[in-house]
């Protein structure tokens, strides 16, 4: 007999329970052809006094099934009645109980098996709730931030505790547990024994551990998810279970931190939803870290290493560093993440200190240098990748600004310049970069004095000699003394990329007076390989004692480092440069943004979010923090964003001569006409030059209609374009059209007197790979072509070209739509990308990526036949169609491009119920990859929200 999926402990055969439920619960059930293969159980103690399924019926609609267990014979059910009661009436806000056939809460009926008989209600979750271990995006931090709040919100609505002592069930109390086995807290070898022993001990110290009711046995299959994707209710639990009341947040934290790469993010984000209904003592706040290792050891149990993920979970938990795992928890609480940092930042601002660089090296001045991602200081990612470019620029920065001045990098500045792997991490939601400064930068001679701010102890002199590190570093203690020296406090200042004759003057534990030489600024060779200049960094805990600190955050992270690594402004002796500011944090900068833009603009599309774009190179852009994102749409900027061999072209004839009339000569002008016909069959002789692939289109119209005569124009929809009275305008849909499609038409409206107009402004210019113009792949030769800024790599260009017979038809009236279109700056940069199209061999490779591309995303039709329609593209571009049902429709495709972009992956949405890809043409196989994984990761959720 089949029993309940996913559960060997379940009571009842789903044969049985499909039975009874079609008998008891008709109606909820009417539209059900079979609910067995829908049936989930939740993970129940054989001893357990109530289990709960889920079942979802045949419109969608899902339900909590709940079973009570009652000794066979026995001819009394309240007491079970009673439990189930109990079960309904916990977090009732989200739960609809549903009437048995008989018009009761229950059923009229028992499930009877073997020596068992089970009480049976049941209760309405809505339409589409599932387990959580079934919710495809269980690192979504809304759903996580609704766990804690859920939880918060649950405990509150629970009756009060039937008893002054625990349950039997410690294994489920942490806190307990910990308490009652010190010994077997952790798995052997952990270096944290110590920890926990202590933990212990402070434990056992509180009479005062809050019991109370709670919901025991947390776990990924008790925990319903909505279709909005936020945690709604909790089922298979215990009512009469007294515990400590954060043993159910515990479990809660553990269950959501299993399979995920960032435990701490997901940890902070549940603890931040718990907080913002019921707020957490610090105490428990300072307890959680352990107690969160506690629970993880309890889960290991004997299981194998290599087949677990609570093996998997305890290795990287292990990892973390206790400060940062509290500093997290207690920024997600609303407090200051380390608890001295505001106490430190106030002392230093009531006690001037001295100038880290001696006067000598200061007087000339200061300059600040832009190292954010924006910055104009750097033309393409070359120019901060080679240190010894990113050196010569920063050089020429403060050569300009005047002799002798010092350069000053900016506290808390997403820079662009920690590229590599070193800063880059793969989280649960895409990939993130380090790249927010946490120091302050002095770019001045090799051998400058710097002198200690503060009285000061050396904390550690070490040499971290690894290429681009600190190189020759300092770490000095500074005390803030009370009138209990065990109550002092300390704080330290970072010194790097130093001259290397510190390492032998100083020693661990000498004292320095406030203004003692501390050390020298180093050359290249000896400092990390980085330009002269001092990192000069203020660190409120130092997390661990091996000579090395961070100096650059993740964005996502950069309220608990601005905690650890206050500004050092205020006492390196520039607090009153004049220009010196700290980079604005870049949330308040977007918001500022986008309310500065609306008003001035007019309302923006906020359906991605706000995404703020700063930087392009080939295919990819970055935004203001640094992060990469990968350009899959981008139909304009054909051979890649910023590409060198345009941007100079540009930039030299800027300097040259930018817009002229366009009745005046200009050779670029004339240059760019031959180029482009030359690519283009020989009666395609004449071209117009506008400012957009729009007025492009506007003007192919107006000179057809001058050309025919048209008067009255009737539009009908064909199969590949539109027919406008006597004019055929060619479809621009990303499909590979059956072959002699169009040339069937084009004989037919020759014949009829009419022209034939190939809008090429999406699809030319080697796009679709086999061709350089769509047309060419139907052997047909139109009247009239249009093209796009493509043309222009993103400058805002258009052309018309066209026969001699019809542009002579609309000669006289050209002049009055074309004003500076066509003009010196965009008409270089289209010879430019017209060149290098040629010289990098584009089309080729839209050629070649595009088979892959193509055959790659046809496979997603196949996985998600609900959901996607169709495939359809060529070369370099295709479209995406989703299914047009109701609950697909005029959402999903908004939904799959705002998923895809915050993994990492940008396209387009187009205005029906899909999603249009056009990358440029430097597109690799690489990309081809992390474009179609993204769609796996993102369709799923898809699927499971509408």
């Amino acid at each position: 007999m089949q029993q309940v999926q996913l559960v060997s402990n379940a009571w009842v055969s789903i044969d049985i329970l499909d039975a009874f439920l079609r008998k008891e619960f008709a109606t909820a059930f009417a539209h059900s052809a079979d609910v067995r293969a829908s049936i989930r159980a939740s993970a129940t103690a054989r001893d357990a006094k109530s289990q709960t399924l889920l079942v979802e019926s045949g419109d969608g609609s899902s339900y909590a099934v709940m079973l009570a267990q009652v000794q066979a014979g026995e001819a009394e059910t309240q007491t079970a009645e009673a439990g189930l009661q109990r079960l309904l009436a916990l977090g009732g806000r989200n739960k609809a109980p549903v009437q048995s056939e008989s018009g009761a809460l229950f059923a009229s009926d028992t499930i009877q098996v073997q020596s068992a008989v089970f009480v049976v209600c049941m209760v309405s979750l809505g339409v589409g709730a599932c387990l959580w271990a079934d919710w495809p995006r269980t690192s979504d931090p809304a759903l996580l931030h609704s766990l804690g709040f859920e939880l918060a919100e649950t405990h509150a609505s629970m009756p009060p505790a039937t008893s002054t002592e625990p349950s039997a069930d410690g294994a489920w109390d942490t806190l307990l547990y910990a308490m009652a086995n010190p010994q077997a807290i952790l798995v052997e070898g952990s270096d944290r024994k110590s920890e926990a022993k202590k933990l212990v001990d402070v434990l056992k110290a509180r009479n005062n551990i809050a019991l109370q009711t709670t919901l025991n046995q947390l776990n990924a299959s008790n925990i319903i998810v909505s279709k909005t994707g936020k945690v709604v209710d909790f089922l298979g639990i215990e009512t009469d279970a007294v515990h400590s009341r954060y043993s159910d947040l515990i479990a809660a934290i553990y269950t959501a931190c299993l399979r995920k790469s960032n435990p701490l993010r997901t940890a902070a984000l549940v603890i931040r939803g718990y907080n913002s209904s019921f707020k957490i003592p610090s105490d428990v706040l300072a307890m959680l870290p352990a107690l969160i290792q506690v629970q993880i050891s309890i889960h290991l149990g004997n299981s194998n290493p290599q087949n677990n993920d609570a093996w998997d979970l305890y290795q990287i938990w292990q990892s973390l560093t206790p400060s940062i795992i509290a500093a997290t928890f207690r920024n997600a609480a609303g407090l200051e993440p380390v608890h001295t940092s505001t106490q430190i930042q106030e002392w230093i601002q009531s006690n001037p200190a001295t100038p880290i660089l001696s006067p000598e090296f200061t007087q000339p001045g200061f300059t600040v240098l832009n190292m954010s991602m924006g910055s104009p200081l750097f033309d393409e990612p070359n120019d901060w990748i080679d240190i010894s470019r990113f050196t010569q620029l920063c050089n020429e920065s403060m050569s300009t600004a005047g002799p002798g001045v010092i350069g000053i990098g900016r506290y808390n500045e997403p820079r662009c310049i920690y590229y590599d792997s070193r800063y880059r991490r793969d989280g649960d939601e895409g990939s993130e970069w380090r790249t927010v400064h946490l120091g302050l930068d002095l770019f001045c001679p090799a051998g400058s004095q710097i002198v200690s701010p503060f009285p000061a102890r050396v904390h550690s002199v070490i040499d971290n000699a690894e290429a681009l590190d600190y190189g020759p570093t300092i770490f000095l203690q500074h005390t803030i003394p009370s009138n209990n020296s065990d109550q002092d406090i300390h704080f330290w200042t970072l010194y790097g990329h130093l001259d290397p004759e510190c390492l032998t003057r100083l020693h661990v534990g000498q004292t320095l007076a406030a203004g003692d030489l501390v050390a020298h600024v180093g050359k290249p060779d000896r400092n990390g390989g980085w330009p002269e200049h001092l990192h000069f960094q203020v660190i409120t805990d130092l997390l661990s004692d091996n000579g090395d600190f961070p100096g650059v955050a993740f964005p996502e992270e950069i309220d608990v480092w601005k905690s650890l690594s206050p500004d050092p402004t205020l006492f390196s002796g520039l607090s009153g440069v004049k220009g010196l500011s700290v980079f604005e944090d870049y949330r308040v900068q977007i918001a500022n943004m986008r309310d500065a833009q609306s008003a001035s603009v007019g309302p923006l599309d906020s359906s991605l979010g706000d995404l703020n774009i700063v930087r392009g190179f080939k295919q990819h852009v970055f935004d203001v923090m640094g992060r990469t994102l990968l350009d899959a749409f981008s139909p304009s900027t054909i051979v890649g964003h910023s590409h060198p061999t345009i941007a100079k072209a540009v930039k030299k004839q800027s300097s040259i001569l930018t817009t002229t009339n366009p009745k005046n000569l200009h050779a670029t002008t004339s240059e760019l006409a031959k180029a482009l016909t030359f690519t283009l069959p020989k009666n395609l002789s004449v071209c117009f030059f506008v400012n957009s692939g729009k007025e492009a289109n506007q003007l192919a119209l107006h000179l057809a209609r001058a050309y025919t005569n048209t008067t009255t124009l009737t539009t009908s929809k064909i199969e590949a374009g539109e027919m406008i009275g006597t004019i055929f305008v060619g479809s621009t849909e990303y499909s590979t059209l059956p072959a002699g499609t169009l040339k069937t038409l084009y004989d037919n409206v020759h014949k009829s007197g009419g022209v034939c107009i190939a809008d090429e402004v999406l699809t030319g210019l080697g796009r679709i790979g086999s061709h350089f113009w769509r047309f060419e792949s139907q052997d047909v030769v139109p009247d009239i072509v249009t093209v796009g800024d493509a043309l222009g790599n993103g400058h805002s260009i258009g052309a018309v070209v066209t026969s001699p017979e019809i542009a002579a038809a609309f000669n006289s009236e050209i002049g009055n739509l074309v004003t500076v279109g066509g003009n010196p700056v965009t008409c270089t940069a289209s010879l430019a990308t017209l060149t290098t199209l040629q010289n990098e061999n584009l089309q080729q490779n839209a050629h070649r990526i595009g088979i892959h591309l193509i055959h790659h995303l046809q496979t997603l039709p196949q996985e998600f036949p609900s959901l996607i329609t169709k495939i359809v593209g060529q070369g370099l571009t295709a479209t995406v169609t989703f299914s047009s049902e109701a609950r697909f429709k005029n959402c999903a495709a908004a939904f799959v491009a705002k998923r895809l972009q915050d993994l990492g992956v940008l396209v387009g949405v187009d205005d029906g119920n899909g999603l249009q890809i056009a990358p440029p043409l430097c597109f690799t196989l690489e990309d081809v990859g992390t474009l179609v994984e993204a769609f796996k990761k993102v369709l799923p959720e898809a699927v499971a929200r509408f």
